[in-house]
């Protein structure tokens, strides 16, 4: 039997769930909207540009992530097929440049970057929190940017863990 990890049983089974037009019907109590997109980007093209972004910003990637951005470098997932919003996942080439934004204009803690983001608020990697491998359980944020000096929550959890959580409850915000 082969084992798969956290991650690609998340995306699976997210996929496996997709209409063909890449929708997903479900009922959320208190909801209007129960229609849902998700889009998955192509994989990063080489495994060279994840080391090539953690020489350039001397930031490390978790593993974790690492391997998101090797099965699709980015997404968007829970997007209302009309309206738009829903969780971007980002591209490494987005992830570069708003770290070099960002650093430029003093906006993020020393060793802090973007992954993605929900109605404003982001997902931060907190690299401080990861070993020089790339492993660590907790390095995960969410934030607005003007409150991420002063006041982020620690998801308490991994890239995949918290993928997994989203999955599962439908792109809403869990810890809120």
């Amino acid at each position: 039997m082969m084992i798969r990890s956290l991650l690609e049983k998340t995306l699976n089974d997210l996929k496996e769930r997709l209409k063909p037009n890449n929708t997903l019907t479900m009922m959320i109590p208190g909801s209007d909207n129960d229609e849902f997109t998700c889009e998955f980007n192509s994989p990063l093209i080489s495994s060279q540009l994840l080391q090539e972004f953690e020489e350039k910003t001397k930031l490390i990637l978790p593993n974790d992530f690492k391997d998101f951005l090797l099965i699709h470098d980015g997404s968007l997932l829970f997007a209302d097929p009309y309206y738009g919003g829903g969780v971007h996942i980002m591209s490494l080439e987005k992830i570069l440049d708003l770290y070099i934004i960002y650093t430029r204009s003093e906006l993020l803690p020393k060793g802090w970057y973007v992954i993605g983001n929900d109605d404003g608020d982001h997902l931060f990697v907190n690299s401080n929190q990861l070993n020089e491998d790339g492993e660590g359980d907790h390095y995960l944020y969410w934030s607005s940017l003007i409150d991420v000096d002063t006041d982020p929550t620690n998801l308490n959890c991994n890239f995949e863990t918290w993928l997994e959580r989203m999955s599962n409850n439908l792109g809403r915000k869990y810890w809120i």
